[in-house]
């Protein structure tokens, strides 16, 4: 709680990039409440500038996509 959300796209970025693919920058996760798809844009790869927090409640869909190609 409290951390910024791009701790999630840095662990991602790391994980795929460990496993030799690369990151889809264009597919991405997000928030859920009211409709599926809401904010916030939970990016796969680190983006310094996204210091939203992670607060208590948030409920979020985490969801890598990776490619054996370049991204």
């Amino acid at each position: 709680m409290g951390r910024p959300l791009n701790v999630i796209g840095r662990a991602v970025q790391m994980e795929v990039e460990r496993r030799g693919l690369s990151v889809m920058p264009g597919v991405s996760g997000h928030g859920v409440g009211r409709s599926i798809h809401e904010d916030p844009f939970v990016h796969n790869y680190y983006v310094p500038w996204d210091n939203q927090s992670l607060e208590e409640g948030l409920v979020i869909a985490i969801e890598p996509a990776s490619s054996a190609g370049p991204g």
